[in-house]
This record gives C-alpha cells, structure tokens and sequence, in this order.
C-alpha cells in the first residue's frame, strides 16, 4: 500500500456520518471487495498518530484530502 492509503479510506468512510471502528472496518472491507481487511488493532494506531498531528495542521489538511 501507499503511504497514506489506509488514511485515505478512513476519512473517505468517515466523510457522511461518525462512525465507530467496527462500522469503519466494514466500510473499507466493502469498498475493497475484501483486498483490505484492517484489523482493530490498525485503527487504534491510526487514531493515535492523529494526537500527535498538530491542530492547524489537520483543518489545513482534511479538505484536501477528503
């Protein structure tokens, strides 16, 4: 996978609704025919790494990537 790929599709699965891990998890399941399956573990991680990202710099960043 690219870098950033696995962000990519948990903000695009976010992007309608708030969700909770569970609901993301199947979203990308779906959305990738079942070639990406995360599990809860990869999630968390991701939600982290987001603590350490700088709040200027995901409102400059989330609309371009979403």
């Amino acid at each position: 996978l690219l870098q950033g790929t696995v962000s990519l599709l948990i903000l695009r699965a976010l992007q309608k609704e708030p969700a909770h891990g569970y609901a993301i998890t199947r979203w990308i399941h779906e959305r990738t025919d079942g070639t990406l399956v995360m599990e809860d573990a990869a999630l968390y991680q991701w939600f982290l790494s987001l603590s350490y990202v700088p709040v200027w710099a995901l409102l400059f960043l989330l609309p371009r990537w979403i």
